[in-house]
């Protein structure tokens, strides 16, 4: 009876081991999911500010083209 009962604390303490272990693993990927999250985000404002700046640029080169032809 005895070593039943050893086998079977053991074997929930593999299983209590293991459910650890990927409770901890799926915490890891949750936090590096929200990392790319956020770099992706942050990587979509950037693109929109150059995006903006360059069609400011693009429109002043434009209006100094204008200037220098027609004035």
């Amino acid at each position: 009876m005895s070593k039943i009962r050893d086998e079977t604390i053991k074997v929930r303490q593999v299983e209590l081991k293991h459910n650890q272990e990927l409770i901890q693993l799926r915490k890891e990927q949750r936090i590096k999911d929200s990392q790319i999250r956020s770099l992706e985000a942050d990587k979509r404002q950037k693109e929109l500010i150059l995006r903006r700046r360059q069609e400011e640029v693009s429109c002043r080169c434009l209006q100094f083209i204008y200037f220098v032809i027609f004035v």
